[in-house]
Formats: structure tokens, C-alpha cells, sequence
């Protein structure tokens, strides 16, 4: 869970929404920690937390069921659209060689909210952001949200890219 108040060793606040996750990939390093990936599993509510239980956040939780609206199908559209242009920005702004038209593809299958969650993780956002995606109520406000995200990376994009391209330093986005 995301820290709201304190710190990630000692104490602290988290906020009320988090996600279960499995492990999908560590490393080990060198100092005896590891890196881990995680792929988020099922959305839930803290209700209680445990505060004598150490060294790990210890509570009661409420499992969370994401429903959907009359427009996310529209809504799921509109952020894999937004999605492969943030992409495309992002390729054309760090000279990077073009990725795969597929990976682009991929943001689109499965239902909205799958859509939601896969484009909220590819988002180079701050982690306040991706909290309040987390705790969005419904994958419509979700998708709402996510849609917002994308206009403003996607004009902050262009801006740049309309700098670069001033400058003779880059190429301009799609």
C-alpha cells in the first residue's frame, strides 16, 4: 500500500485503497535486498490496521469490485487512443527506435477494465496519481481519469516535441 502520512519503514499512514499483487520477476541485489516486479491482482479497502503487529502493516481488509458504466467501451477507446499517441511522443521525443505496432494492440484487448488498469500502469505518473486511479470507484471514472492524464502528457509531449523540433533537435509527433 502506498504511504500517505509517515514513512515506508517506521510509522506511518496508508492510504484506504490498495491492491493485492503476485510476483512476477526479482532480481537479487548485491546488498542482500532484491528488485521485484509485481502485476496488481484484486483491488481492496483497508478497514482496520493492526498496530501492534511489526515489522510489517498488518489489518483488515474489504475486497473491491470494479463496475463498470453505460460508457466504457467508448471510455477504453478513448485512453488505448490516447495511449499509442503518449507512446508515439515518447518514441519520437527520445530518438528511440519505433516499437511494435502490436504493443500498442495489446492496450485495446480484454474489457474496459483491463484497459484502465494496463494503460494506468504505462503511464509515467507521480505515485499521488496512481493512487487516486487505484481508488477510483467505477472503471468509467477510472477510464475518465486516465483520459485526463493522457491530454495533459499528451499536450506536454507536443509542447516539447514542438521545442525540440524549433531547436532542429527532434522530430514532431503524429
Amino acid at each position: 500500500m502506498l504511504v500517505k502520512d509517515g514513512t515506508e519503514t517506521g510509522t506511518n499512514v496508508p492510504h484506504d485503497v490498495g491492491t493485492s499483487a503476485t510476483i512476477v520477476g526479482h532480481t537479487p541485489l548485491e546488498d542482500g535486498r532484491s528488485f521485484i516486479v509485481v502485476r496488481g491482482v484484486r483491488r481492496f479497502r483497508l478497514d482496520a490496521v493492526d498496530s501492534e503487529a511489526e515489522p510489517y502493516l498488518v489489518g483488515d481488509i474489504s475486497w473491491l469490485d470494479d463496475e463498470e458504466g453505460a460508457g466504457s467501451e467508448q471510455l477504453a477507446d478513448a485512453a488505448a487512443d490516447g495511449f499509442s499517441e503518449y507512446l508515439n511522443g515518447i518514441v519520437a521525443a527520445t530518438k528511440e527506435p519505433r516499437t511494435e505496432a502490436s504493443e500498442t494492440a495489446e492496450m485495446r484487448q480484454g474489457t474496459p477494465r483491463d484497459v484502465a488498469y494496463r494503460v494506468a500502469a504505462g503511464l509515467a505518473i507521480e505515485a499521488d496519481e496512481r493512487q487516486r486511479l487505484l481508488a477510483a470507484t467505477t472503471v468509467d471514472d477510472r477510464l475518465r481519469s486516465v483520459v485526463r492524464l493522457l491530454e495533459r502528457e499528451n499536450s506536454l509531449i507536443r509542447e516539447l516535441l514542438l521545442r525540440l523540433n524549433t531547436s532542429g533537435e527532434g522530430p514532431t509527433m503524429n
